[in-house]
């Protein structure tokens, strides 16, 4: 992308270069090559390019269609840890969460346990100090970055994470940033398996088996006197 600005116009062009001219033709491995090395200024610049009201409707499109190969790489989880640092402009972030949630929903089932404990000590050190403080951060980022914790719950919680309250909590005691976070993230549970795991609801991501509400519903309520007693 390159941005040509002077006192009458703001035109973002979009240079296709080798990214996006090959781009019919790009296997899943070398696609994959493409987002684990891809400039994290260039997905940027995409992003700003669709948000920019004056790009053309030749060039949104191009630059929604780069975006939309990186979303379904197999490689999204890592370029979604790029994009998502909180120096980054909220849209930009936005957009590393979205590929951080992607990537769960879609390839959670082969990853292996190692690989799955890794990712879930990535995602709560996002607590820890991957936002900014409660009164700057924007809504829409919290929210979020609690819907990728509660995507990971719904896949392991609580047989392969047993110890995810116990974490929460003592996160919560880090501040109010990560106490509001926390939170967040314990009033998000409940509504998952309740509503939104629902088979019947339409605004279901994807439907828990009643094995899995029965074992998140027992779990959440073999924690409510903790976590009560935490808070209150």
């Amino acid at each position: 992308f390159v941005c040509l600005t002077n006192k009458t116009e703001c035109e973002c062009v979009f240079y296709l270069h080798h990214y996006i001219s090959s781009s019919a033709s790009l296997s899943s491995s070398s696609l994959s090559y493409y987002c684990t090395r891809m400039d994290v200024k260039t997905i940027q610049e995409a992003i700003e390019t669709i948000l920019n009201p004056l790009a053309t409707s030749v060039i949104r499109p191009q630059a929604q269609s780069y975006l939309d190969q990186i979303q379904n790489s197999p490689s999204c989880f890592a370029t979604g840890k790029l994009l998502n640092q909180k120096d980054k402009p909220d849209a930009v972030r936005h957009f590393g969460f979205q590929l951080i949630d992607q990537a769960i929903k879609n390839g959670w089932h082969t990853l292996s346990s190692s690989s799955k404990d890794l990712i879930k000590i990535d995602i709560l050190s996002l607590i820890s100090g991957g936002t900014k403080d409660m009164m700057e951060e924007k809504r829409y980022i919290k929210e979020r970055l609690v819907s990728v914790i509660v995507e990971v719950a719904k896949r392991d919680w609580p047989v392969s994470w047993a110890d995810l309250l116990i974490n929460l909590l003592r996160l919560a005691e880090l501040g109010q940033t990560q106490e509001e976070l926390v939170m967040m993230t314990l009033r998000a549970l409940p509504d998952e398996i309740v509503v939104y795991g629902d088979s019947t609801s339409p605004s279901s991501s994807s439907t828990l088996s009643e094995q899995r509400k029965k074992d998140m519903m027992q779990a959440m309520t073999e924690g409510v006197s903790v976590v009560l007693h935490f808070f209150f």
